[in-house]
């Protein structure tokens, strides 16, 4: 009788009990306003998907957006050269340049004030537009007097439209020199639709749960999440949460449990990338593969170096060979078995001077590499007096990333090193904070992001 009563009313049945009714469907849409939603499958839930994907931002959680602050140049006016995109229509009479005189006579904008004079309504009509048409008299080619009628929507729109829409691949690319990321309004940075958003577990969507640290997830999926299920949903989810327990455990063993999931691969430090590379070895639990790094220690703190021997040597106990070429000391002496060329440089090289455990090669005479190891040779360190005569270069209020509106002095004229294990802001404050302030205090323009 259910099964009929389900055929002839569309999957949906109403069930009457003492004090209430309960209305059940077999179909994935609301039985009141019929908004559907399909069939749950793992594709829904990545951003690379079409299926998941929020459909405003294609699944990357920001739009590009014009920068008004690099657009603009707020001590020339218009016909100077004030918009700076547009520098290029001034000398040119075409049917955009004068839409925009035809706007501004119309609307009261003066085009010869410099931009940062115009109040905020005149710097509204030109950047925004008004939505309203305008008749705009001139010759067409072949030199008749003639008229056509345009919407203005703005400079900004025009420029965002020329951005997205044209086919030219140098056009796009001086434009990108004036966009910025924004979060997009729709999903909020969330990447996905609204649909996935609000398939949740105990409370959380995957969301929520990919902004927490590996550290976090990892005790969440180890004890509490598994406290919460019932034996049938014990059953069905145990395969998925040994394989995620799995993965958030590689992760935190090579020391990135402070990372959450939902980090942006171009935020990550070198280190971080190296780290998250062999966790993802690791993981595939491979055997009898022989692996060749050059240099994997390069751009790590002493302290990074230790998690990235122990993920080496975890890679060995798979079952793996490694072969490491390799100039840091601490993975020198991790190595089971060292083979050094020399004994210099170019010409002078390319000869095999010794092979061993590391024990074998310190006691080895014709070995430099052991001659350092041993401490009979050392590298001479000479201490300088600081020179304070040259002047300081001081930087406040840094906030981009992670930096925790720091200031910086820097005394010039002397070799200044900056340290700090990997994650802990260095790239962020020299490469995209300092060197960009830099470069618009000297050149009084820079076009790329500032942190």
């Amino acid at each position: 009788s259910l099964e009929q009563a389900l055929r002839l009313s569309l999957g949906l049945v109403v069930l009457q009990t003492k004090d209430r009714e309960h209305l059940y469907s077999q179909n994935y849409a609301c039985s009141l306003c019929g908004h559907s939603l399909s069939e749950i499958e793992p594709r829904m839930f990545s951003f690379n998907s079409p299926l998941g994907a929020c459909e405003a931002c294609k699944g990357l959680g920001s739009i590009q957006k014009i920068d008004l602050a690099r657009i603009i140049n707020p001590r020339l006016s218009y016909s100077e050269g004030g918009i700076l995109p547009l520098n290029r229509l001034l000398m040119t009479e075409t049917w955009y340049t004068r839409l925009i005189k035809t706007v501004a006579q119309e609307e009261h904008v003066s085009l010869t004030t410099p931009l940062g004079d115009l109040s905020a309504r005149e710097m509204h009509i030109l950047l925004h537009g008004t939505g309203k048409k305008y008749v705009v008299a001139g010759t067409n080619k072949q030199g008749r007097p003639t008229k056509i009628t345009e919407v203005w929507n703005g400079i900004v729109n025009r420029l965002e439209e020329k951005y997205f829409e044209t086919q030219s691949e140098w056009s796009r690319l001086d434009l990108n020199q004036y966009m910025k990321e924004e979060l997009c309004p729709t999903c909020l940075g969330a990447k996905l639709k609204a649909e996935v958003l609000a398939i949740t577990i105990d409370g959380q969507n995957i969301n929520e749960l990919t902004h927490q640290s590996v550290t976090t997830l990892l005790q969440y999926f180890k004890n509490d999440l598994v406290s919460l299920l019932n034996p049938y949903e014990s059953q069905v989810g145990d395969g998925i949460i040994k394989e995620v327990t799995s993965r958030l455990t590689f992760l935190h063993n090579v020391g990135l449990g402070y990372l959450d999931l939902a980090r942006q691969s171009k935020t990550l430090s070198g280190g971080e990338q190296q780290r998250i590379r062999l966790a993802s070895q690791i993981g595939t639990g491979l055997t009898g593969v022989l692996y060749v790094l050059d240099e994997p220690s390069i751009g790590l703190h002493s302290r990074d170096v230790d998690a990235l021997i122990a993920s080496l040597k975890r890679l060995v106990d798979l079952g793996n060979t490694l072969i490491v070429v390799e100039h840091d000391e601490k993975t020198i002496r991790a190595a089971d078995y060292l083979v050094e060329l020399g004994p210099s440089a170019g010409v002078h090289g390319g000869k095999l001077i010794a092979q061993g455990t590391v024990p074998e090669i310190i006691k080895d005479k014709h070995s430099l590499t052991g001659a350092y190891l041993s401490g009979d040779k050392t590298i001479p360190g000479e201490i300088r007096p600081l020179n304070t005569t040259s002047g300081t270069l001081k930087l406040e209020g840094c906030r981009s990333h992670n930096l925790k509106n720091l200031s910086l002095h820097l005394p010039l004229g002397n070799l200044i090193g900056i340290t700090g294990v990997s994650g802990g802001g260095k790239s962020t404050l020299i490469t995209e904070t300092l060197y960009p302030a830099l470069k618009y205090y000297l050149d009084g323009t820079f076009f790329d992001h500032m942190g």
